[in-house]
């Protein structure tokens, strides 16, 4: 996070510098102050996030029969997040990503909730699931109110 907002500051620095822009030293330490205060910031946002993974995933663990504890999870979730690092790479580092997550996923939740390997899957699968269930319940409740004249 640090990198990406020295990297952002450097570029609007620059960005004022060809428009003409003059920069004051007080400019400088205005930036500086945000880029300091973003860091703990960073570390929250980053620690809610996990948080609010683990609660979907630990949800899912558990409308599909999953016995394990919410900390348990959180392990699951926290050790499975360093697949990100694969989508620095370039083109294929986003497939890797998602390729390694979903299996680490996989047996997370076999180990963690004592699943089998097709409750596992579905684990994996039900967002989806719901989300199609979800769709078709409003397409057909579309559909119902149009034909009976609705609008």
């Amino acid at each position: 996070a640090l990198f990406v907002a020295v990297l952002v500051a450097v570029a609007a620095g620059i960005g004022a510098e060809l428009a003409g822009v003059r920069i004051q030293p007080h400019h400088t330490l205005k930036g500086l102050a945000i880029v300091l205060a973003a860091i703990p910031l960073g570390y929250v946002v980053a620690a809610a996030g996990t948080f609010l993974v683990t609660a979907f995933w630990h949800l899912m663990a558990r409308l599909a029969g999953g016995t394990g504890k919410f900390q348990e999870t959180f392990r699951m979730v926290a050790y499975s997040s360093g697949v990100c690092a694969w989508s620095l790479i370039p083109g294929i580092g986003r497939i890797i990503e998602i390729v390694f997550g979903l299996r680490l996923l996989y047996h997370g939740f076999r180990e963690v909730h004592g699943m089998s390997g097709r409750r596992a899957v579905l684990t994996i699968l039900l967002p989806a699931l719901i989300g199609l269930a979800v769709v078709g319940g409003l397409m057909i409740a579309a559909l119902t109110m149009r034909t009976h004249g609705c609008h």
